[in-house]
């Protein structure tokens, strides 16, 4: 490029100098003669130039790109929306980004209530309740890991408090954490709806002791499942207190016997699914759940080949604001 700009110069300067040296105006013919080698160097030159023209261009179009999410960000803020638009919900695309801005809501019973009813395609919430305890737990972690699976998780205050660091991977691997309050005392919980949340907020600061007081744990399960006409009370208390619940319209039978056989798990299991396009499944990961641990990758293989697609329990109501925006680059 530096060579190429010498000869350029000096054929500017020879020009001149040689059209004064012969003391007249030179011949149309001679002067193009001359002029040619310069029109060559130009054209040597010319690829670089444009390259450098090009890549400031780029730069302007980069430039225009981050100028645009910043003012993005800044409507959404000014919009009340900053605390739900976060670095991680962009997502570049070729030409621009899409799903620009999502907004996350606090979940709600009505939201929970329609899980079930949805029919768009075949889904499946596997959920484990009454952990985390140290074999079992990790025992499900590695299967689910192992087969690219996420749950949901519904812990007790008073394990988390045990085994922190099995909360922790629980969440570290993509899981979702719901509050099946701290004691799981029957005769506690239940005397009362205030008793019934004094223990879900005990157990819910035990959690949030582990993930920190920023995470999201308006999901909640009651022990025992919500069902039963005295616990109208108790649901009626909890989602005025903006919480929800849900149970499970599956199960492998986990619960139901002291010491359930293999054959026992999967028999209950394929009973109480069969004919359902969307799929809660009840299992535990609590002390001497052995047989559930055993029988999962079969429960899981079976739902892989019926066509299942697996999903956690949703932790927000999520909806998109923008869906796509595109800044269109040009190249020359």
């Amino acid at each position: 490029m530096l060579l190429n700009f010498v000869f350029f110069f000096t054929s500017m300067i020879w020009v001149p100098i040689e059209i004064k040296k012969e003391g007249k105006l030179m011949k149309k013919k001679d002067l193009l003669f001359l002029l040619i080698p310069i029109a060559i160097i130009i054209a040597i030159s010319s690829d670089e130039v444009l390259n450098l023209v090009q890549e400031s261009y780029e730069s302007f179009s980069i430039n225009a790109e981050a100028k645009a999410l910043t003012e993005l960000k800044g409507e959404a803020k000014e919009a009340g929306h900053d605390d739900e638009l976060q670095d991680d919900e962009f997502k570049e695309s070729d030409v621009g980004f899409t799903d620009i801005l999502v907004r996350r809501e606090r979940l709600t019973q009505s939201y929970m209530d329609q899980i079930m009813k949805v029919v768009e395609e075949k889904i499946v919430y596997l959920t484990f309740d009454d952990g985390p305890t140290p074999v079992i737990t990790n025992d499900i972690l590695d299967i689910l890991a192992e087969e690219g699976v996420e749950a949901t998780f519904f812990v007790l205050g008073q394990h988390v408090e045990k085994f922190p660091h099995i909360l922790q991977r629980i969440h570290e691997e993509g899981h979702i954490v719901g509050n099946h309050t701290y004691s799981h005392n029957y005769s506690k919980i239940y005397r009362s709806p205030d008793h019934y949340m004094e223990d879900l907020l005990m157990g819910e600061e035990a959690i949030k002791a582990v993930l920190g007081e920023d995470y999201e744990l308006t999901l909640t399960r009651f022990p025992g499942g919500s069902f039963g006409g005295y616990k109208g009370a108790f649901r009626r208390r909890l989602i005025e207190e903006g919480y929800v619940y849900i149970d499970w319209n599956s199960l492998n039978g986990d619960s139901e016997k002291s010491s359930p056989s293999k054959e026992y798990l999967i028999s209950r299991f394929k009973q109480t699914s069969r004919g359902k396009d969307v799929l809660v499944v009840l299992m535990h990961d609590g002390y001497g759940k052995s047989t559930t641990v055993e029988t999962l990758p079969y429960i899981i293989n079976y739902l892989k080949e019926e066509g299942y697609r697996f999903k956690p329990l949703p932790q927000y109501i999520e909806t998109e604001i923008i869906k796509d925006l595109k800044i269109e680059t040009s190249t020359y």
